[in-house]
């Protein structure tokens, strides 16, 4: 939300936006991205640096690969191996890098 628009306004953007996959509660917008609801997507750890934060996620159905950031793991999970079956929400992405989907809401199955 930008600062300085009128209340009546904010009220009324802040209804349009749908609470993210996030499990913090907080929005999907902006870098963090827009949330496709109900999309949920199995699939396989291809790659994880745990020095670095981001990794990437093998979907089962054979689709491109899909980013997955540190914040976007679920409960207190830290880190992914390789090999680890998940499912996760793909949401798009509009990072400084480019655009596309992203995985959010990343848990073990």
């Amino acid at each position: 939300m930008i600062p300085g628009w009128p209340k009546a306004v904010r009220e009324r953007f802040a209804q349009k936006l749908r609470p993210g996959p996030r499990v913090t509660g907080r929005f999907q917008f902006g870098v963090q991205g827009k949330a496709m609801p109900g999309v949920r997507v199995t699939g396989k750890v291809k790659f994880f640096s745990d020095e670095k934060g981001f990794g990437f996620i093998r979907p089962d159905d054979g689709g491109d690969e899909v980013f997955v950031h540190r914040t976007d793991l679920a409960n207190s999970l830290n880190m992914l191996l390789p090999d680890q079956a998940v499912r996760y929400e793909l949401v798009e992405s509009r990072g400084k890098k480019g655009n596309g989907l992203k995985a959010a809401n990343v848990e073990l199955v």
